[in-house]
């Protein structure tokens, strides 16, 4: 909350300074050709919502979906306490296990703020001839890049392979089952394609976010034979068969509420690629030990 309201702040002061400091005198040359504020002191001033309004916006929408997702696994964990797999958002009633998010939209927004903050100031920099600052008004539109590669990868894979869901025959997976599915990728791939899956456990050592390792362990690989999925006229159905041990560590669910975590967390994740060069799309896998499975149906 606290960081939500802090970007809020951010978001406001940077739009607000930014508009009377910059946008208005900026217009007011594009309309007089005259500069009613140095070039100098535009380029100050656009510091403001250059790095305020990212900063503001990207704080909330944050705080945000982490607090509707606790207050999703929350609410669920009292309406259900013995049943950790419908504390999560992507797994959904019925088997149906969805892509976790990448951030693409909030990726593209820091990705093409910059770039419309530092334009006007540019092409007026162009037009009056004063071409030995311009380089200063570029330097964030290069600094957005970074935010922009990894927006490209994401689009990349969802043009690829869009965002796939993965429908389980059993819901949760326990240690010692064989995990059995159905990969749906809506798109439909051509045979030359390489669907490949990557099945593991995600150990994490550490109370806290910022101060934890993580590793992964037990990974199996694999990948799928397109001759024998079926399409249909905008999907590809590809059978999905992982094979687990019985002394497999299963999902810890305190992860999801957010509560007091132990030193030693585990979650279970099936990676998606269709080339060795994408960025994976991830699918976190309801694998829970016996205690927790114990009430085992069948999800269709």
């Amino acid at each position: 909350m606290a960081a939500a309201l802090f970007g809020v702040v951010f978001l406001g002061g940077g739009l607000a300074v930014g508009w009377l400091t910059y946008f208005i005198p900026l217009w007011e040359w594009w309309e007089t050709r005259q500069w009613v504020k140095t070039p100098g002191e535009l380029l100050l001033f656009s510091q403001f919502p250059l790095w305020f309004v990212p900063l503001g916006s990207a704080l909330p929408a944050l705080a945000w979906w982490r607090f509707q997702r606790l207050w999703f696994a929350r609410s669920q964990a009292r309406l259900h306490p013995q049943e950790p797999w419908r504390w999560k958002q992507e797994w959904e009633p019925g088997g149906k296990v969805r892509a976790e998010r990448d951030h693409l939209p909030l990726l593209a927004w820091l990705t093409l703020w910059p770039v419309l903050v530092a334009a006007p100031l540019v092409l007026a920099l162009l037009v009056d001839g004063a071409g030995g600052i311009i380089v200063l008004p570029l330097l964030p539109c290069l600094l957005a890049c970074v935010p922009g590669w990894f927006a490209w990868r994401r689009l990349r894979t969802r043009r690829v392979i869009g965002r796939p869901i993965l429908q389980l025959e059993t819901l949760p997976i326990r240690p010692g089952q064989v995990l059995h599915g159905e990969l749906q990728v809506p798109r439909r791939l051509g045979p030359l394609t390489q669907v490949k899956l990557s099945f593991f456990c995600e150990l994490r050592h550490g109370e806290r976010e910022g101060k934890s390792t993580r590793e992964r362990q037990r990974e199996r690989r694999v990948t799928l034979d397109l001759g024998n999925a079926r399409q249909d006229a905008t999907n590809t159905y590809l059978p999905v068969q992982f094979p687990m041990h019985e002394d497999a560590p299963g999902t810890t669910p305190a992860i999801f509420t957010g509560l007091k975590l132990p030193h030693l967390t585990c979650r279970w994740f099936i990676e998606v690629r269709a080339h060795s060069h994408q960025r994976p799309v991830r699918l976190a896998v309801p694998v829970f030990e016996r205690e927790w499975a114990s009430a085992l149906v069948p999800a269709c």
